[in-house]
């Protein structure tokens, strides 16, 4: 079978690596000279699973997780005129915007700024834009751009006259997302959790509401976009928990992202951390409010939602090599509609967050769950997250039961 043509990774201006298959779904990386020359060994220049080294190194994960998922996929592949797993075709298609910093091109000139294009909508256009968005990102004969998910999307520019459309490998700033007619209130749910997460500090995300052409739509400007200041919008590394772990997201029937399937598992995003941040200790106790926020808001957000910046970025920038676990924009599959009426209820859920990590029970109120800090405290509990809460039902509704351990300040 004869080789593909190699696609070329570039970051900004730098060609970075290239990408090569024999078959579209089975892709391999292989770092520039000048990239091994520029860069200490295996610094996680591309992916904490793709470490700077000079022999090729299996991509296929990493790669297929800039795809999107579902309708949206198929989509993409009947326009590209390829099948959904050929990987190498919708990436040479539609790789010139992905998540990230990267722009993957087939052939070997660099992206071209020149064709940078922002296609302004009128009034009547962008409604009828939403109003018409099928299955997918809002895809037509000239797009280039992918963003994995399965939730209907656009992306759009901001312009001081509104909102525009990225033509040409124009980068994006925000995303906007159309309420699902199956799951109503969904976007409004998602809204109110990253606002919550805004008001706790597990987030900086501002989401707006809108009604546009009568469809209820969130828009939130991306994390991995900057606007530098003479208005030039800047790319910025990242990736999420299956391209770190070089996990096959749509493996098992579409359900390899999730735990259950062999998916991302929360202590494996604590091992990357311990590995690579700059600062371990802040990043884990992190991580664990991120996932009691989650679990408090009944939210099926697993760990393959969690993004990670690559430390790369920093070094680009000048500044500290780090990883850092970012709330960005996950994806809050909200099991029920949030009701958030005050800022008394977000003091509350904090309080609720660190009670749910560590408790100092006292001797007469273990072991019977009772998390009181007293100064008769003989030990204290932490929250076991190795082990799933779960629901117990009882005659006057469900109780959240947490697996715990208790550590005893003497060996008694």
């Amino acid at each position: 079978m004869a080789r593909k043509q190699p696609l070329r990774c570039w970051w900004n201006d730098t060609h970075v690596a290239d990408f090569t298959a024999k078959r579209g779904w089975d892709l391999r990386c292989r770092y520039t000279a000048a990239s091994l020359g520029r860069w200490p060994g295996n610094l996680p220049v591309l992916s904490c699973s793709l470490p700077l080294q000079a022999r090729p190194q299996d991509a296929s994960a990493f790669l297929r997780g800039l795809l999107p998922e579902g309708a949206h996929l198929q989509s993409m592949a009947s326009l590209a005129g390829v099948a959904t797993n050929d990987t190498h075709g919708l990436l040479a298609r539609f790789g010139r915007e992905t998540a990230g910093a990267l722009v993957i091109l087939a052939g070997d000139e660099p992206p071209d700024r020149s064709s940078w294009a922002v296609e302004q909508y009128g009034v009547n256009e962008f409604d009828a834009e939403i109003v018409g968005l099928g299955p997918g990102l809002g895809v037509r004969d000239d797009t280039e751009l992918s963003l994995a998910g399965l939730q209907n999307k656009l992306l759009l520019v901001a312009t001081e006259r509104g909102w525009g459309r990225p033509v040409g490998g124009q980068p994006s700033t925000h995303i906007l997302k159309i309420d699902d007619q199956r799951f109503p209130g969904l976007v409004s749910a998602e809204a109110a959790a990253l606002r919550l997460a805004r008001e706790l500090g597990l987030g900086d995300l501002d989401p707006q509401l809108h009604q546009i052409g009568g469809v209820d739509c969130l828009i939130v400007a991306r994390y991995d976009r900057l606007r530098a200041a003479d208005g030039t919008i800047g790319r910025v590394h990242q990736e999420d928990s299956c391209q770190a772990l070089g996990v096959m997201p749509d493996a098992h029937r579409g359900r390899g992202k999730y735990e259950s399937s062999g998916g991302p598992t929360f202590a494996q995003i604590a091992s990357l951390l311990r590995r690579y941040s700059a600062d371990p200790g802040d990043e884990l106790d992190r991580l664990v409010r991120v996932i009691a926020f989650t679990m408090i808001i009944g939210s099926r957000m697993g760990a393959s939602f969690i993004i990670l910046f690559i430390g790369f970025i920093y070094v680009l920038r000048g500044r500290n090599r780090s990883t850092s676990l970012s709330m960005g924009l996950l994806s809050f599959t909200v099991t029920g509609t949030l009701q958030i009426g005050s800022v008394i209820i977000g003091t509350l859920l904090l309080i609720a967050l660190y009670a749910l990590i560590k408790g100092e029970p006292d001797a007469s109120s273990f072991p019977s769950g009772g998390l009181r800090a007293t100064f008769e405290a003989r030990g204290y509990t932490m929250w076991d997250p190795s082990s799933p809460a779960f629901i117990m039902e009882g005659p006057k509704g469900g109780i959240l039961c947490i697996p715990s351990v208790f550590i005893p300040f003497e060996e008694r």
